[in-house]
């Protein structure tokens, strides 16, 4: 692009015709123009850009002043407003692990996966909220026979089974 605008400037001074000569200037004003605000302003926004992307990684949001920190909204307070804040989602049992996920649901499997790696005895419970409830975690508990979620043995007996299809069919 230098070069463009530099061969754009000897261009318009070479011109012999007055009115050519004050095209080509305009042109090479223009030129001069878009290289100065490229070279100024957009790459070392390009720059500052990749570098937060780089940063980022395969979250979708990290703090400036902590880029280990993930954003996540925390708890309302007195006068009902839910804050976001750079924090850590740390996952404790018989071995701790720091996730940047936001939600304990998707910490789950990564943090017993871990626990397999650390070489400590498999846990033959797991006692865990309703925060890691999910399809996903509950499918990862029972191919790994771990204690199921607190209503699998209920929706798995017949009653259950009958009482939902007639729910499903609007049957009261």
């Amino acid at each position: 692009m230098e070069q463009k605008v530099k061969e754009a400037e000897s261009d318009a001074e070479q011109e012999k015709n007055k009115e050519i000569k004050k095209e080509k200037k305009a042109a090479y004003r223009l030129k001069r123009k878009i290289y100065k605000k490229l070279k100024e302003d957009y790459s070392p926004r390009l720059k500052k850009y990749e570098a937060q992307m780089e940063t980022f990684g395969d979250r979708n949001s990290y703090s400036k002043t902590d880029h280990d920190a993930t954003f996540m909204r925390m708890k309302e307070d007195h006068m009902k407003n839910g804050r976001l804040k750079p924090d850590y989602n740390v996952q404790i049992g018989t071995e701790y692990t720091i996730h940047q996920r936001l939600t304990d649901t998707r910490c789950f499997t990564p943090h017993l996966e871990k626990l397999k790696t650390s070489g400590l005895p498999k846990p033959k419970r797991m006692i865990a909220d309703a925060g890691y409830g999910g399809e996903a975690n509950y499918l990862y508990a029972h191919e790994e026979a771990l204690i199921p979620y607190n209503t699998m043995r209920k929706e798995e007996t017949r009653a259950y089974k009958k009482y939902t299809e007639c729910r499903q069919l609007g049957i009261p």
